[in-house]
């Protein structure tokens, strides 16, 4: 149920947080008040700000004109005054680009009809006060309608904004709470393949003594009988016990490699042992015919019959090296690697049983260096193999250092 389940809650995060994200970026993208408030009332409220400054320039320019006390001064007022006309209906008609509201048009409207007033007035040299009056009033009160469509649109935004976030929140919401059952699913999970794992590995543990008993029981009238006295036999009789005995030695050989693979994942106490390195790993440097040269300083947490049986395995295992011994260390750790001539399976692990054919130097299955594994891993070590170029392969230990 669990297999099941877990993938669909995870589906369903992911599509949660999709949906929030396109939510989100939807709305963003089709915030049509916004967009109205870009590029309708904010540019012509920017443009009627201008317009009405410039009417005040107009106002100044028709006083000048009209006290002017010579011909000269009036027509220069007069060009002023028709230059900052133009600015006004530039003004404008930049303004009647924008979209419009309802009502603008006749807003407009009235701003045109005070301007002509005022060119009329200004035309008959009487007074302009009343028409400027007039314009800014009309300008002022389009400058407002734009003002008001821009404060609805304002509030419009910020009540979308709510909704936005509260969706958004509630989705991402969803999304924490279905994200912590698939967390406690796959929790849960892991544990029951951890607590398979480990029941698998005490029953491996005692398969391997229940073999290795099997075995060794039967085995022992044949090893009493194969110890009797050659001399009375002839010689193909005496081949055949000779092979009989080293197949013998074979099987003692695997049961005692069976019965020490089941005790490696027994941890060690609490109190991890404080053992020297160098001594047991150039002893088993020297067993394959390498020198080792390791810090006498480099202490590891592993028992030391342990860590030589370990090392040994490991060493011979990987005989004949390819490569010397590499001994490196860290602030908490210490490796040990081999290189090896690779047996050509790039996709086996190293580290598991290995079956060898009968033809074999080493018939049979060959536990080595799954023991050894079973030893690092139950110290608080790890292993690892690396692939490398020309049939070389790179075994290494990390043991904690003590």
């Amino acid at each position: 149920m669990t297999r099941r389940l877990l993938p669909a809650t995870m589906g369903i995060v992911v599509a949660v947080f999709i949906a929030a994200t396109a939510y989100t970026q939807l709305l963003l993208n089709s915030d049509v008040d916004a967009i109205d408030i870009a590029s309708n009332s904010a540019p012509s409220i920017a443009y009627l700000a201008d317009a009405r400054a410039t009417l005040r320039l107009v106002a100044r320019d028709a006083a000048r004109a009209a006290a002017a006390e010579s011909p000269v001064a009036a027509k220069a007022a007069r060009l002023a005054y028709a230059e900052h006309r133009r600015a006004i209906d530039a003004a404008l008609a930049e303004n009647a680009k924008t979209p419009e509201y309802p009502g603008e048009r006749e807003r407009q409207g009235e701003v045109v009809a005070a301007l002509a007033r005022l060119d009329e007035r200004m035309a008959a040299g009487a007074g302009v006060d009343q028409a400027i009056d007039q314009a800014d009033e009309s300008m002022r009160a389009l400058s407002q309608l734009n003002g008001t469509y821009l404060v609805s649109a304002e509030r419009a935004i910020g009540r979308r904004a709510r909704r936005r976030n509260f969706y958004a929140f509630l989705l991402d919401g969803v999304g924490v709470l279905v994200a912590l059952l698939a967390t406690l699913l796959a929790m849960r999970t892991v544990e029951r393949y951890l607590s398979t794992l480990g029941r698998r590995a005490r029953e491996l543990e005692h398969l391997a003594i229940q073999v290795g008993h099997d075995i060794a029981n039967p085995m022992a009238p044949i090893q009493v009988a194969l110890h009797g006295d050659d001399e009375s036999l002839d010689p193909a009789h005496k081949k055949a016990r000779e092979r009989a005995r080293r197949s013998l030695a074979r099987i003692q050989e695997t049961i005692a490699r069976l019965s020490q693979f089941a005790r490696a994942a027994v941890p060690p106490a609490s109190a991890a042992p404080d053992t020297p390195l160098a001594p047991a790993l150039v002893a088993a440097a020297r067993a394959v015919g390498l020198d080792a040269r390791v810090d006498p300083v480099w202490r590891v947490r592993c028992p030391e019959p342990a860590l030589r049986t370990l090392l040994d395995d490991l060493l011979a295992a990987s005989a004949p090296p390819a490569g010397g011994i590499d001994v490196t260390v860290s602030a908490s750790r210490v490796r040990i690697s081999v290189v090896r001539t690779s047996d050509g399976d790039g996709g086996a692990d190293p580290f598991d049983p290995q079956l060898h054919t009968p033809g074999a130097d080493f018939p049979g299955i060959d536990l080595r260096l799954a023991t050894v594994r079973r030893y690092v891993e139950a110290s608080g070590g790890t292993v690892g193999a690396r692939r490398g170029r020309g049939q070389r392969d790179q075994l290494w230990i990390e043991l904690l250092r003590a």
